[in-house]
């Protein structure tokens, strides 16, 4: 048993070492992780809904399907924002079914946000968002 624990931390250090190693490249060579189509999946200023959340509930529509049915809950989902805050694209990470998830879609979609920011630029920024669904 003893062994194993061993072998488990030896493992665990040596991950931790290769994953720092990488942080500290990338911050030291940051025009690499800025370059193409990719979306930062943490900026220095993570993109912020105009308005705030209260916009995105305000352009909610509850399914009819959902209401009936009784469905609460949250939809889970990844935002992609654009430099210029736009929304290009949305991915259900958890959803609720019944028409939920689409409306999730529609709200975040028909939504602007002000764009995230990376060493003082504007950068493509992906964002986890969940959207509740309460009666």
């Amino acid at each position: 048993m003893k062994k194993v624990n061993l072998i488990l931390v030896i493992l665990m250090g040596i991950y931790l070492i290769n994953s720092t190693s990488f942080l500290l490249q990338a911050g030291r060579n940051n025009t690499n992780f800025l370059q193409g189509d990719e979306y930062l999946a943490f900026a220095s200023k993570m993109p912020e809904v105009k308005g705030g959340m209260d916009e995105i509930h305000k352009k909610l529509v509850y399914p009819e399907e959902a209401a009936s049915k009784g469905i609460q809950g949250k939809v889970f989902l990844i935002a992609f924002i654009d430099e210029d805050g736009t929304v290009s694209d949305v991915r259900i990470l958890r959803g609720l079914g019944n028409g939920c998830d689409e409306a999730a879609i529609q709200a975040v979609k028909s939504s602007s946000f002000i764009p995230g920011e990376h060493d003082g630029k504007k950068v493509k920024v992906k964002m986890s968002l969940a959207i509740p669904f309460k009666l």
